[in-house]
């Protein structure tokens, strides 16, 4: 990777500033993954700053990736709480097998260039990368959505999108859907994996219909439900 590139990704994360949209996004994504994978308490962050294994520490200055999902670590909450970086020379510190990075007017260009985040993921050992535009940067390009795979062996391969836009992701055994400026998840069956705010907002509408229909129900025998 030339000292250009380098310089140009650690200028990124040093400068960038979040637009609101892609802010409340990256949350409700971080939020969204720690709901889903609860069970397994798998690692997810935000913005944390990643060292490599090996290789120049420079090539990698400043790695912070918008979302990284840490397939099979599960760490106490205060270990997560002390974290100021996410060094992988220290023991059981592996590289994300899932990075997202959401496009701003500081990054879009570097998202997605070959010879830039898709290699400087790869070089870091995830397993896929996703990449989303909610603000159109990507001006010659249809779609929000664009993902890469790493297989064993050197190289990455861009995923390809079904009919519908959406790509699928091993790592977390979900459709990702871009819709608009928002990115949803759906699992095999297609449903839409919910946060815990919304599973919560969903219940509380599941009790509401239930209470009118009861309500109805008691009119239709000519009770009053306020005084039943």
């Amino acid at each position: 990777m030339s000292s250009e590139i380098i310089e140009q990704l650690y200028v990124e994360d040093e400068e960038m500033a979040d637009s609101n949209l892609q802010f409340n996004l990256i949350h409700y994504l971080v939020a969204l993954l720690r709901f889903v994978y609860r069970a397994e308490g798998w690692f997810i962050s935000g913005n944390l700053k990643i060292l490599p294994r090996s290789g120049p520490r420079y090539t990698f200055a400043n790695v912070a990736p918008d979302i990284a999902f840490f397939k099979g670590v599960v760490l106490s909450e205060d270990d997560q709480n002390n974290l100021t970086s996410w060094d992988m020379k220290q023991p059981n510190r592996p590289a994300p097998a899932v990075v997202f990075e959401i496009c701003s007017e500081a990054t879009w260009t570097t998202d997605v260039l070959p010879l830039m985040k898709p290699d400087f993921y790869r070089q870091l050992g995830v397993k896929e990368y996703f990449t989303f535009d909610p603000q159109g940067f990507w001006t010659n390009e249809t779609r929000r959505l664009r993902g890469w795979r790493y297989p064993a062996t050197d190289g990455a391969v861009e995923l390809v999108a079904d009919e519908q836009g959406r790509l699928w992701s091993d790592e977390m055994e979900s459709w990702l859907v871009p819709d608009g400026v928002n990115l949803w998840l759906f699992d095999h069956h297609d449903n839409r994996r919910l946060s815990e705010a919304e599973t919560e907002r969903q219940a509380r509408e599941v009790e509401r219909q239930a209470l009118v229909e009861l309500r109805q129900k008691l009119r239709d025998k000519g009770y009053d439900p306020d005084n039943f």
